[in-house]
């Protein structure tokens, strides 16, 4: 989940001018692929199962990149067992759709 987080992060600093002056709005997309198999209902050292963490982080990751308007994020969240199911079908993140209870 560290890796993720480094790779988000560089992504939208690679993205954001580096005197501060707008370039226009960056379009990026996101696809999340989850494993929503029985092992995710492991519990972890903290008590909390695989999948609470990784709703945890995905929550994180999403308000994260909400909170930076020069860039128009998209994402597609994927969960896999022995089968693939759309979660969330392509979407712009947006205030109006933004709820992360």
């Amino acid at each position: 989940l560290i890796y993720l987080w480094f790779i988000l992060i560089r992504l939208i600093n690679f993205s954001l001018p580096s005197n501060g002056n707008s370039i226009g709005h960056k379009d990026l997309d996101f696809i999340f692929t989850v494993d929503c198999s029985g092992s995710m209902s492991d519990r972890c050292s903290d008590g909390r199962t695989k999948m609470q963490h990784i709703i945890h982080t995905l929550k994180n990751m999403i308000t994260f990149l909400h909170e930076h308007p020069s860039i128009n994020v998209n994402i597609t969240v994927i969960a896999f067992d022995t089968q693939i199911y759309k979660i969330i079908n392509r979407v712009k993140i947006s205030h109006d759709n933004l709820k992360l209870n």
